[in-house]
């Protein structure tokens, strides 16, 4: 026979309930994002401080046409150099508001924040990540665009904010940085890494506040001059 574990059987006494709470209600629905396209690319690219400094050393960032396709990761599909589909560390279903119906359904997996902005307030801090692996078959220059976007919802304060932070993990971690995202705002933040051939790890890491993983992209980028 096997041996149940020492806990006790033993009927405790509960002395008083929740205060009231009205729990959230759903999210407002959100609508199909595709994946940032190579002009997207460019336009976020520019849109980046310094991008005018790196330009000048590399010429090809303005030239969309040249730019090599190479991989892209949601959670529901990859392609190219993509190795398998992300991994996924932390992410939240609270209720009604957003079910894994949800996210399998729409292919985003929401992140929450430890504000009380859905009604409750989440418990302690988790590992929330994205990792995307990617096998890279080249040495040169890698622009990723990672696409995120805070929740949407119409309870929101106007002026909240999500922040996550980016990297890259091979034999250790090389930190690209951080990304603010406004409340209903999708947001495309490019990265520019110059990688050996081998496997990577792109890391999306929750710093505060709550978030959607919509996609990451990656191009590969000719250093010399047209």
């Amino acid at each position: 026979m096997t041996k149940r574990n020492e806990l006790k059987l033993q009927i405790v006494e509960v002395k008083g309930s929740l205060t009231p709470t009205k729990l959230s209600r759903r999210l407002r629905p959100t609508p199909t994002r595709s994946a940032p396209t190579r002009a997207d690319a460019l336009e976020a690219l520019k849109a980046t401080k310094g991008f005018e400094s790196v330009f000048e050393r590399v010429p090809a960032l303005g030239q969309i046409g040249v730019w090599g396709e190479m991989a892209s990761w949601n959670v529901c599909q990859t392609t190219g150099a993509a190795e398998g589909i992300p991994f996924l560390w932390g992410c939240d279903f609270p209720s009604s508001s957003w079910t894994m119906f949800d996210g399998s359904a729409n292919c985003l997996p929401f992140f929450a924040g430890s504000d009380n902005a859905l009604g409750v307030t989440p418990p302690g801090k988790n590992a929330r990540q994205v990792w995307c692996y990617l096998n890279a078959p080249v040495d040169g220059l890698y622009l990723f665009v990672v696409q995120v976007e805070s929740y949407a919802d119409d309870l929101a304060d106007p002026n909240y904010t999500a922040s996550v932070e980016c990297l890259i993990d091979s034999d250790s971690a090389y930190p690209l940085g951080a990304v603010t995202i406004p409340v209903d705002e999708v947001v495309n933040q490019p990265f520019l890494v110059n990688l050996t051939a081998g496997q990577y790890r792109f890391v999306i890491a929750q710093v505060s506040g709550a978030f959607f993983f919509l996609s990451l992209t990656a191009w590969i980028v000719p250093v010399f001059k047209l």
